[in-house]
């Protein structure tokens, strides 16, 4: 979608991004005196933050608006229906694993085999299995084949999935802390 949800969980900030292929989700510490969420566009969130100083952030709901105040700023972004928003993904994954940031990255360079022609889905994704309590990622494309088997010891049972080379591209560019612990999720 072309928004971000905010809302209050606790003493946190939840911030939920969606291309309704790869779910993010930040949590932020947080002071927070009202529960609630409101919807606001991605790109006019974006550009606020990037504009603002490094220093603490005040948020507040208004009829139709979000007021945020940064030290001498002052801006309002308009919200949209937060109901517009898709659900969540399950609380609970039927298969889950959890390894170091660098791993997953390390494994996820197999998608340069992964088709670039999305007519043939099986070829133009890379395909993460978990079998033996060892995480396999395979790309091909028709011409090429690549493998790469990270994890050992991580997940139990077993499942395939198909990860649009798209999609991965994302995790890649997201996974910029190489000791960080990533926990995986699996839901088809």
């Amino acid at each position: 979608t072309q928004n971000v949800l905010l809302r209050t969980e606790g003493d946190k900030l939840r911030l939920t991004g969606t291309n309704l292929e790869v779910t993010l989700d930040l949590w932020v510490d947080s002071q927070v005196g009202d529960k609630g969420q409101v919807l606001v566009s991605h790109k006019q969130f974006l550009d606020m933050v990037e504009s603002m100083p490094k220093e603490a952030v005040g948020l507040e709901t208004e009829k139709g608006s979000l007021g945020v105040h940064c030290q001498r700023s002052h801006i309002k972004l308009r919200t949209v229906d937060s109901t517009e928003f898709p659900p969540d993904p399950p609380e609970s994954w039927g298969n889950s694993f959890s390894l170091l940031s660098k791993e997953l990255k390390s494994g996820f360079e197999v998608a340069f085999a992964a088709a670039s022609d999305k007519s043939r889905p099986v070829l133009s994704g890379v395909r993460l299995e978990l079998k033996g309590g060892a995480v396999t990622l395979v790309a091909a494309d028709g011409f090429q084949l690549a493998i790469r088997e990270i994890g050992q010891g991580v997940s139990q049972g077993e499942k395939n999935v198909l990860i649009p080379k798209d999609s991965v591209a994302v995790l890649q560019s997201l996974l910029t802390i190489p000791e960080e612990s990533v926990v995986v999720g699996l839901d088809t």
